[in-house]
C-alpha cells in the first residue's frame, strides 16, 4: 500500500512535511510532488478496495470525510503511478504545518 502526497497549495515543502507525517505513522509512501493545480481545500482519493486506508489516512491528516474519492473521479496530479491512495494538500493542509517545518 503506498500513498503519494501531492502539494495543491501555495505553501511550498507540505507535500514533503506529510509524506513525513505518514511515515512516522506506519504507512508506505512515495516521492511527493507539486498537484496540477492550486486548491484551497485538501481531497484524497483511493484507488479499489483502498477505501477504508484511505479514510484512515483523512482522520489522520484531518480531511473531511466527505473530501475522500475513489479514483474515478478527476485526481489533480500529473502521475499517480504506484499509489493506492493519494493526498491533495489543499490550502487547508498548508496552515496547519508548524513555521518551523517549512
Amino acid at each position: 500500500m503506498k500513498v503519494l502526497v501531492a502539494n495543491a497549495s501555495q505553501t511550498n515543502g507540505i507535500a514533503t512535511y506529510y509524506s513525513g507525517k505518514l511515515a512516522a505513522a506506519g504507512w508506505g509512501t512515495l516521492t511527493p510532488v507539486t498537484a496540477t493545480t492550486a486548491l484551497p481545500t485538501s481531497s484524497l482519493y483511493y484507488a479499489t478496495g483502498e477505501q477504508r486506508a484511505a479514510h484512515a489516512i483523512a482522520a489522520l491528516l484531518g480531511i473531511s470525510p466527505s473530501a475522500v474519492q475513489p479514483f474515478g473521479s478527476v485526481v489533480p496530479v500529473a502521475n499517480t503511478a504506484g499509489a493506492d491512495v493519494v493526498v491533495v494538500a489543499g490550502d487547508d493542509l498548508a496552515s496547519k504545518v508548524p513555521a518551523s517545518a517549512g
